[in-house]
């Protein structure tokens, strides 16, 4: 008579087998390009994650360890690519082969199971059973769909792709975490065949493809068709796009040319002017006798568009209007569902903001100044070669990246703390903590979402593969989260140790403006913290804007008495 198997041995095997199936099938899921197949790898994997669902109960109900094998995890996802270069049949016969291998064996250990174990046993069986007829019919999913619908497996969303990523979408707007997680639980590397290219969410996935300096930005070399092409100027002139779609040598020669004016010397001599107009926004407000304003409005928008004024040397009392052309203009450029509305109302903003700096360019010409615009003149002069229309592509982006992005980081910062008092609470006793605070603002809901690049060559990323020209988006925000590298990462904690994350971008596109923005977050959390001890929200409904690729409010009412 065979001896009783183990338990904790026939669980703790079978479960990182499944560890192993699920990482097997979603990795053949992302490799197949044709849909339909793709959707019958995508039921056994659901299949997979099911029974080692089932099976990790069974191990936490015996206080056995549960953590998953990263070597099967690896093993699964060679095995895939390997499988993924046969035909079909082949494929399913592999698929047959492997189950057929250990079904004996696994009513083997049916025959002397001890009683508590003998319907797991069955259970596992049973999904063995169903893989070895898919195998075995060609790839037919009835007998795994009874199995799933015998068993009560729960039901799953569909992985999220397309317009289910981006702000117009209600779900994804109420929580993109959630969104995103789902991302990084099922597909971390993720074909999507609603408008083409990869998605990455893990946040190793995303450092890696940042930081590769072999991938273009430039939209112009991306495939026709490929969703990264609604970056390209299309206003039907010449004008080359601004260096942040700009690879090398043209992208490093621009960035040198400014970096100079953006260091953490040159920012934190700024500093004090920063600090200084955040604590006159606030005297405006109590100058009205104000007890619940817009927080957006108020100071959020304001602050960094007079310091962006400033550095560049506009007229600081035209912020409001050029405030308002970069918000109308980011909103057409960045919105490929944009309509027609509002692609107007961003093609004048724009002429409108090429004409002011069209302007102030010529003045700089006539007198010299020491301001940034001054200084981009006077480089030309020496030789980089800029033309009129790289200096005003360049002001552009320095003014709307400078004010656009950085309200949105006031705004979210602002909104996670006040909803959590006693974070609130924290900060307003240790003061000192804002450096580390404005850092998990950024961690936690950072303005830009998304980025992306483009593939150099036929390529693959991680078992994925990608062909020349299609693009590749990066989720910032999914990564800032990830569960493997952050403990509790849905946790808002301004004390967090670790508080690194990917918010603002990261390679040799790293954000130029990313000291400035910081230095200013700080001096509004700060000022409206310690102005303001009681500041607490309206309560009025939250209202967000619907950028694709950006997270921002458009309105957020507090309460100050």
């Amino acid at each position: 008579m065979a001896a009783s198997p183990n338990p904790e041995d026939f669980l703790h095997h079978a479960y990182q087998g499944e560890v192993l199936g699920e990482a097997f099938f979603a990795l053949l899921a992302e490799r197949e390009a044709d849909p339909e197949r793709a959707g019958r790898w995508r039921q056994l994997e659901r299949l997979e994650r099911h029974v080692k669902t089932r099976l990790r109960a069974e191990l936490e109900q015996r206080g056995l360890p549960v953590d998953e094998d990263a070597s099967q995890r690896e093993t699964g996802r060679t095995l895939a690519i390997a499988v993924s270069k046969l035909d079909w049949n082949a494929q399913c016969d592999a698929i047959a082969g492997s189950v057929r291998n250990g079904l004996d064996e696994n009513h083997a250990v049916l025959d002397a199971a001890p009683p508590e174990l003998a319907d797991t046993v069955r259970f596992f069986i049973g999904h063995e059973e169903a893989l070895l007829e898919f195998g075995e019919s060609g790839g037919k999913l009835e007998p795994t769909t009874e199995f799933l619908a015998k068993t009560e497996a729960p039901d799953e969303p569909p992985i999220p792709e397309g317009v289910q990523l981006m702000p117009m979408d209600p779900t994804y707007q109420a929580d993109p975490a959630a969104v995103h997680r789902l991302l990084q639980q099922r597909a971390p590397v993720h074909r999507d065949l609603q408008i083409g290219g990869l998605v990455v969410s893990s946040h190793d996935g995303v450092r890696s493809i940042a930081y590769d300096l072999d991938l273009f930005v430039d939209p112009r070399k991306a495939r026709e068709g490929d969703p990264v092409r609604i970056f390209l100027n299309d206003s039907g002139d010449d004008r080359e796009p601004s260096m942040l779609f700009l690879d090398d040598p043209e992208h490093k020669r621009l960035r040198n040319l400014v970096s100079r004016s953006f260091t953490p010397r040159a920012t934190a001599q700024l500093r004090p002017v920063v600090e200084q107009v955040a604590e006159e926004l606030l005297d405006q407000i109590d100058a009205h006798g104000e007890t619940e304003f817009d927080l957006i409005d108020r100071i959020a928008a304001p602050l960094p568009a007079i310091a962006i004024a400033r550095i560049l040397g506009v007229d600081v009392a035209e912020q409001a209007k050029f405030k308002a052309w970069s918000v109308a203009s980011t909103e057409a450029f960045f919105n490929p569902f944009a309509g027609d509305e509002v692609r107007e109302a961003g093609e004048k903003a724009q002429a409108a903001l090429d004409a002011l700096f069209r302007s102030e360019i010529e003045k700089r010409r006539r007198e010299p100044s020491d301001d940034l615009i001054g200084k981009l003149v006077v480089a030309e002069r020496e030789g980089d070669r800029l033309s009129e229309s790289e200096l005003v592509t360049m002001c552009n982006l320095l003014l709307i990246a400078g004010n656009v992005t950085t309200t949105d980081l006031i705004g979210n910062g602002m909104r996670n703390l006040l909803e959590r008092p006693d974070e609130h609470a924290k900060l307003r006793e240790r003061p000192e903590l804002v450096a580390n605070a404005v850092e998990e603002m950024l961690r936690f809901e950072g303005p830009v979402q998304t980025t992306g690049r483009i593939a150099p060559r036929d390529m693959e990323i991680e078992g994925v593969p990608i062909r020349k020209g299609e693009s590749v988006s990066i989720l910032l925000a999914a990564a800032n989260r990830d569960p493997a590298v952050y403990p509790d990462p849905d946790r808002f904690d301004v004390s967090r140790e670790d508080t690194h994350h990917h918010a603002f971008g990261g390679g040799a596109h790293l954000c130029i403006g990313a000291h400035l923005a910081r230095a200013e977050a700080q001096a509004a959390v700060s000022a409206l913290v310690g102005r303001y001890p009681r500041l607490r929200p309206a309560g009025r409904e939250v209202k967000w804007k619907t950028t694709p690729g950006f997270r921002g409010l458009a309105e957020y009412w507090v309460r100050c008495d």
